[in-house]
């Protein structure tokens, strides 16, 4: 059981009902937020994908000029790498 209650409150009762009639009186928009989610997601998607494949065929160029700036684009969005463990056997 968790601490006393303060005097003030021993006599208030606290009850709490939860209605969602009002969430699901709106359902028109929670459909749209919903389709407009999976809209984001299919063209974030996409557009990666597509920067990926434009990136990846660049590097393989041999223009200096052009691929240091994808090398330094591609690092930037890589993910660290951890750093060696040192094995300590004792």
């Amino acid at each position: 059981m968790g601490p006393p209650l303060p005097a003030a409150l021993k006599d208030t009762q606290l009850h709490y009902h939860w209605d969602l009639a009002m969430v699901l009186a709106d359902t028109d928009r929670w459909w749209h937020g919903i389709g407009i989610t999976l809209l984001y997601s299919v063209a974030t998607v996409a557009g990666g994908i597509v920067i990926g494949v434009f990136c990846g065929l660049t590097l393989l160029g041999q223009k200096r000029w052009l691929t240091l700036p994808l090398e330094a684009y591609v690092e930037i969005f890589r993910i660290p790498r951890l750093p060696p463990v040192e094995s300590v056997s004792g």
